[in-house]
């Protein structure tokens, strides 16, 4: 979703000229969307991304990337606290870090109209796609429900509170990842099938045995 959220941004004139992008894709894309909204239904501790593919969507030219503080506050349950300790809490200790740096810096006020900006929100889940006032069979916005975590450390589910947002989009990606199946052969005590992955700890299968 980030990847997809920093090449919309970035545009002709933000470097996608000097890559391998179709032709066609560059001439749709043009100089990049003004606005990209980055939804997660869980908080920013439960986040897929990388620190690096943050990184680079804080480096952009003419571009603002926005976290809204409250949100990651929201989002810091006393679960998702103890998953920022221990070993192999590290990465997502300098992404809670990075984000809050994020979300406390002043968007420049000067040429902001002329800014692009990539927004990234949590704990809304995506319910409805809303058609268009002026042309039905397109997109004109996404209705989301606020959500809350509820759950024990690695393992805090989004939970419907009944609060609506609608937010205005013309165009929609749905990115949502994939769920991992079991080998064949390999023992069901090794593979957790509701959450598609094999057991693990930090990494560790058994002896010379990982998964990443």
């Amino acid at each position: 979703a980030l990847d997809c959220a920093r090449v919309l941004a970035k545009g002709q004139s933000g470097g996608l000229m000097d890559t391998d992008i179709a032709s066609e894709a560059l001439s749709v894309i043009g100089d990049g969307v003004g606005r990209t909204t980055v939804l997660g239904r869980r908080g920013h501790v439960q986040g897929a991304f990388t620190i690096k593919e943050l990184r680079e969507l804080t480096k952009l030219d003419h571009v603002d990337f926005v976290v809204d503080e409250k949100e990651l506050e929201e989002g810091m349950t006393t679960s998702s606290m103890e998953e920022l300790k221990g070993d192999g809490a590290r990465p997502k200790v300098r992404i809670d870090k990075l984000l809050r740096d994020v979300a406390r810096t002043r968007i420049q006020e000067d040429n902001e109209r002329q800014r692009k900006k990539v927004i990234l929100r949590f704990l809304l889940n995506p319910v409805k796609f809303l058609p268009n006032g002026l042309d039905q069979i397109r997109v004109g916005s996404v209705l989301c429900e606020k959500t809350r975590l509820e759950g024990r450390p690695g393992r805090q589910v989004a939970v419907r509170t009944g609060i609506m947002e609608e937010i205005p989009a013309d165009m929609v990606l749905v990115s949502i990842g994939y769920k991992g199946v079991k080998l064949p052969g390999m023992d069901d005590r090794l593979f957790d099938a509701r959450r598609g992955i094999v057991q693990n700890t930090h990494g560790k299968v058994s002896d010379n045995l990982y998964v990443s």
